[in-house]
């Protein structure tokens, strides 16, 4: 046990030295005013009050006061001394002397504070309040005693008011009923009524709040409800417990479809769907929950799909289904488009042919086809048929025919260059590029042959001056080539070959003019040369004699009779300088007037200019035809050059 004692005392002023007290005497007054009793501090309950009346008569008196603690607590209890009351005095003044009053606080017996006020017996006084703190536990008594006495005989009285106040050192107590459990009355649940209490550290009635309260719906199911109560200083408590509602028509019921077939997807399986619902005795909707969920990957063969449900009250309902993925879908054949085969040979040709297959399952399905690729088919039409088959028996047939002629079309040259276009080489090196083409279903182009002609003027025809032996190709190939060492124009002549012999009917070519530094030519005889030009464009030629007298002639493209240019002069520069009317082959002709040595030199510039006709020459007298037919080209050569291979028809009588 701890105990503090502290006085207050207002309205007096004092010091405290020792034991000895200073007080300012109490102006005496007429009428008497009784103050409230002392107000108890924060957070503390009133316990009792006391009004009590202490009177002198010769011989000292004193009051006591028993109350009972009811339990553990923290007690104040202030006193306030009213006023004194000296007794029929006349004037209001007695005889000298003193009256003192003592206050005192004992617990069990046991005194833990008291209070010594003296003052004139002849004056009216008051002090106070003041107050003791004692703090108990358990069930005691606490005495409070006044007692009043003096050095006077004179008689006299004091009036005081005390306030017993309490803070308990106990926490509230709460009292709620133990789980209730209740049968339904609605499908929505019923109603529950029950009672909580609730008392603070002195056992005094607290109010008592629940969530949810009594009388309350409560749902079908387990809700807990939770109570608490609060004392006058603040100290709260709460307590729960469990009301539990049952349905009472019986356990769930739950559906689930019947035995489901599916078809696989793939090896993994397929994804099922499939719909299960349950509800409880009250025909609330309840959750499923299936071992194979719906939606998801269902493997190959039969799989037990297991479907539970549980109610509020722990009712349960189950029930089962089989979910069977098989596979029943062919594979899927892949095959190629009917074609055709060119046959080298009356023996028939060699195909080959590719089909594939693929299937949901099964990775890797076999292809059986009858006949085979890679083997000998005959000449005619052959129906390949092919079928694919699955692990799972499954299996797909398709066609398709394969139709075997001889290889009669030629191929085609598609493209000759020479030195990437140039229209002329200052040297005999120049490069050839070539590319040619069996046309389907040809038997592809095997090899070429290259032909080099100039242009013979006494015959009038391209002359071949140089031939390969057949080269390999597959239609495209690039090669050097040396041209014959004579000057002027020269027709570069490449033919092709396909498997089956077939030779292209028409030979592709590119004219490229060899042009020296210098070059001699004989009296009487011309040298040829070939450009092409543009319509518009600025053409530029110059013959130059080193010695002798060469005449220059050029041709255009639609005067292959006459000459539309020319310069003979008898000495110096020949040069002829026009814009090109047309676009086409234009021939310039080196005449030997003597023999000579002379350089050439060709310009044709970009096509800036409008096409002039009236450039051309009058004076058709003055003109002579060309040396070589202007628009001349070569052909295919002689027959003894190339080696044909005829296929003909077989004819059958019927």
């Amino acid at each position: 046990m701890r105990l503090r004692v502290t006085w207050f005392l207002f309205g007096l002023v004092f010091l405290c030295v020792g034991a000895s007290l200073a007080f300012t005497p109490y102006v005496a007054r007429a009428t008497v005013q009784v103050p409230d009793y002392p107000a108890c501090p924060a957070r503390t309950q009133q316990l009792a009050t006391i009004t009590g009346r202490v009177y002198r008569d010769r011989e000292p008196r004193q009051i006591e006061h028993l109350i009972t603690v009811p339990g553990a607590a923290t007690l104040t209890v202030l006193g306030f001394v009213e006023e004194g009351h000296p007794s029929e005095c006349p004037g209001g003044r007695c005889n000298q002397g003193q009256l003192n009053e003592e206050f005192s606080v004992k617990l069990n017996g046991v005194e833990f504070g008291r209070y010594l006020d003296k003052g004139p017996y002849d004056q009216w006084f008051e002090a106070g309040p003041w107050f003791a703190e004692v703090m108990t536990s358990g069930e005691q008594s606490l005495q409070l005693a006044h007692l009043m006495t003096g050095r006077h005989n004179q008689p006299g009285s004091v009036t005081y008011r005390l306030s017993v106040c309490a803070a308990s050192a106990a926490t509230p107590i709460i009292s709620v009923p133990d789980d209730i459990v209740v049968d339904a009355a609605t499908a929505e649940g019923t109603r529950v009524n029950y009672s909580a209490s609730a008392v603070d550290g002195f056992g005094a009635p607290l109010t008592v709040v629940c969530a949810p309260p009594s009388g309350a719906l409560f749902p079908i199911g387990v809700t807990t409800v939770t109570c608490s109560a609060t004392d006058s200083f603040g100290t709260s408590v709460s307590a729960s417990f469990n009301v539990t509602v049952r349905a009472t028509t019986g356990d769930p019921t739950i559906d689930v479809p019947d035995d489901i077939i599916a078809e696989a997807e793939s090896a993994s399986g397929t994804r099922v769907n499939y719909s299960a619902s349950a509800v409880d005795g009250f025909g609330t909707p309840l959750t499923v929950t299936c071992n194979q969920p719906s939606g998801t990957i269902f493997p190959l063969g039969a799989t037990t799909v297991e479907c539970r449900a549980r109610d509020s009250f722990g009712g349960t309902a189950s029930a089962s289904f089989t979910v069977t993925v098989r596979d029943t879908t062919p594979p899927l054949l892949l095959l190629p488009k009917s074609f055709t085969v060119m046959a080298l040979s009356e023996e028939g040709a060699m195909v080959e042919y590719s089909v594939d297959a693929s299937d949901l399952v099964d990775p890797l399905p076999l292809i059986d086809c009858a006949p085979p690729s890679s083997r000998v088919f005959d000449l005619g039409e052959t129906l390949v048929v092919c079928e694919a088959s699955d692990s799972f028996g499954n299996s797909a047939l398709g066609s398709f025919t394969v139709t075997v002629v001889l290889d009669i079309v030629p191929p085609e040259i598609l493209l000759v260059r020479l030195n990437d276009g140039a229209a002329e080489s200052a040297t005999r090196e120049i490069n050839l590029r070539f590319s040619a083409i069996d046309p389907e279903p040809g038997s592809g182009v095997s090899d070429y042959l290259v032909n080099e002609y100039i242009p013979d003027t006494e015959l009038g025809i391209w002359t071949i001056v140089r031939s390969t032996s057949w080269q390999p190709t597959t239609g495209e190939s690039t090669r050097s080539w040396t041209l014959t060492a004579d000057p002027g124009a020269h027709y570069v002549q490449v033919l092709v070959r396909d498997r089956a012999g077939n030779i292209s009917s028409r030979p592709g070519g590119a004219i490229i003019n060899y042009v020296p530094a210098s070059d001699s030519i004989k009296q009487g005889t011309t040298r040829i040369y070939r450009y092409r030009v543009q319509a518009g464009q600025h053409v530029d030629v110059r013959v130059t004699p080193l010695s002798g007298d060469a005449d220059l002639l050029i041709f255009p493209p639609t005067y292959p009779a006459l000459a539309g240019w020319r310069s003979e002069n008898r000495s110096g520069e020949d040069r002829v300088s026009f814009i090109a009317p047309e676009s086409g082959s234009y021939q310039i002709e080196v005449y030997g007037f003597t023999a000579a040595t002379y350089s050439l030199d060709v310009t044709i510039g970009l096509a800036t200019a409008r096409a002039d006709t009236s450039s051309v020459l009058v004076e058709p007298k003055a003109q002579r035809g060309p040396a070589f037919p202007p628009d001349a080209l070569p052909g295919m050569p002689e027959p003894a050059q190339l080696q044909y291979h005829v296929h003909l028809p077989l004819l059958r009588g019927r």
